[in-house]
């Protein structure tokens, strides 16, 4: 019986480590968002960093339906339609991948996002753009997109 009590003992001290050990960590990627390079990123909600990859992944895969989903409420008034939404992204140029390069906390309820955004294209001066992305906290615990324009966020 002490066997036992050992055993449990020390199965649950291994386990405690494990998910200590885990805490404050970035996953290496989230979908098509690769988090290896990042500064900042531990110290952001894992549910952002999840839904940032969930965004992004759609944008990446044409899924126009859940990329709009996931914009902010006044993000959402801007096009009349999904369809509308999806006629604005498709015409640019097509997602390969999402390099996190930082992540700032601006204020409680919004982050900034520096981001390379890399495109499936050959030519080499269209490959990889340089993106600030900005997603804030809406009704408690959802992270919603703030779209960017060429004139800066639409706030």
């Amino acid at each position: 019986m002490r066997l036992f009590y050992l055993t449990l003992v020390g199965v649950v001290c291994i386990s405690l480590y494990g998910c200590a050990s885990m805490s404050g960590r970035v996953p290496e990627q989230i979908g098509v968002a690769h988090f290896g390079q990042c500064s900042g990123c531990t110290e952001a909600p894992k549910k952002l960093l999840t839904t940032f990859g969930s965004y992004w992944t759609s944008r990446k895969e044409a899924d126009f339906k859940s990329a709009y989903a996931l914009e902010a409420p006044h993000i959402r008034l801007q096009f009349e339609s999904i369809p509308a939404y999806a006629k604005f992204f498709s015409q640019g140029l097509p997602i390969e991948e999402v390099q996190v390069l930082s992540v700032t906390k601006r204020d409680e309820n919004l982050y900034e996002f520096d981001i390379k955004l890399i495109h499936l294209v050959r030519d080499p001066a269209l490959r990889e753009s340089h993106y600030k992305d900005r997603w804030v906290r809406v009704g408690g615990s959802k992270y919603r997109h703030v779209l960017r324009t060429l004139f800066g966020f639409i706030e």
